[in-house]
């Protein structure tokens, strides 16, 4: 319930950062362009009203929460936890051949489907350029 409000809070956050995106692209428009912006259905008087509806059913659906809590006889706990951050380490696709085990049979069962001539299928080999 408390994520689902989290949620949506966070996407309301999200639509207002889009709305500040469009309104920098409408500004360096033409008179004719905000015109026929404050006719449309992304006019900035309906935002501010939607978004203010959707503001005030998340501030009621906190309510409720906090509520609940009390309701519940819950209590409130500050954890001081240390984050420790680490750092990933990089991967990436290239794998040395001498690290590989095993997979000789595998690798020559590859080439040898590969070299094979079928007349109904083309098989095009595009081969890795070495730097």
């Amino acid at each position: 319930m408390l994520k689902d409000v989290l949620y949506d809070a966070e996407d309301v956050v999200d639509e207002f950062e889009c709305e500040a995106l469009r309104r920098k692209v409408v500004e360096s428009g033409n008179t004719t362009r905000k015109v026929r912006r404050f006719f449309s259905t992304s006019n900035p008087l309906a935002f501010r009203f939607t978004m203010g509806h959707k503001l005030k059913k998340i501030r009621e659906r906190v309510a409720e929460i906090a509520a609940l809590k009390s309701d519940f006889g819950l209590t409130e706990r500050i954890f001081d936890r240390h984050v420790i951050h680490r750092e990933r380490e990089m991967t990436h696709s290239f794998v040395d051949a001498s690290n590989v085990i095993g997979r000789d049979e595998d690798k020559e069962n590859i080439i040898e489907m590969l070299l094979q001539s079928f007349d109904s299928e083309n098989v095009s080999i595009i081969p890795k350029s070495l730097k």
